[in-house]
């Protein structure tokens, strides 16, 4: 145990050097001749106690997003989570502030060799239109997550998104030819029982990455 005046240097040598001199625990551990979990301690006492207060200046205004993120983060026990904000409520506004934040998400969470899953959308094409080109990913698989319709605009199909990803990226696609809905359960089961529907839904199950809309 350390006595009184002497803990007390120690807090202000260790609050010097990891605050003020962007030292390592390690190194200053070692500097001081004390162990790591010592000096975590002194450290949090150092804040506890007042002799180091951090303040956080929010430069951007984005503090009320965090701090949404953190509570729907805890709410929902999510493992991460990014507020978007939008001045307009227009809904092309929206897909594009949308899409744009989950490929910069995106962007920072993909790696070569990951399976990402595909739906449909609006705001997805905003994702996929958002990506910027990295070649040094490699060997990514791109899955179609839904079928197609007659009825849907061709840019936010499902099997183009794909395509459009892997514009950005070198690897491959796997797409669903099939419909989305169908007239009765009788195609329903002659789809599914189709091997290369199967193999593409099995894929589907094993995304390492699903991006998908949640309508409107």
């Amino acid at each position: 145990m350390f006595e009184n005046d002497e803990r007390y240097r120690l807090k202000l040598k260790a609050a010097y050097y990891y605050y003020e001199e962007n030292m390592t625990q390690i190194a200053i551990s070692k500097m001081l001749n004390i162990s790591r979990p010592t000096l975590s301690k002194l450290l949090k006492e150092c804040r506890e106690e007042g002799i180091v207060e951090i303040k956080i200046n929010d430069i951007q205004k984005q503090r009320h997003l965090v701090d949404l993120e953190i509570a729907l983060k805890k709410k929902f026990k999510l493992k991460d989570v990014r507020v978007v904000s939008c001045d307009s409520e227009d809904d092309a506004d929206i897909h594009y502030s949308l899409g744009k934040s989950a490929a910069s998400y995106l962007r920072r969470i993909l790696s070569s060799h990951m399976r990402v899953g595909l739906s449909w959308g609006k705001t997805l094409k905003m994702v996929a239109d958002s990506l910027k080109e990295d070649k040094s990913i490699k060997d990514l698989e791109v899955v179609t997550l839904i079928g197609g319709s007659g009825g849907l605009d061709s840019q936010i199909h499902a099997n183009i998104l794909c395509e459009k990803v892997l514009s950005k990226y070198h690897g491959k696609g796997s797409f669903l030819y099939a419909p989305t809905i169908v007239d009765n359960k009788l195609l329903l089961d002659m789809l599914m029982s189709n091997t290369e529907t199967k193999i593409i839904l099995e894929k589907a199950k094993k995304v390492d990455i699903a991006l998908v809309g949640i309508g409107s």
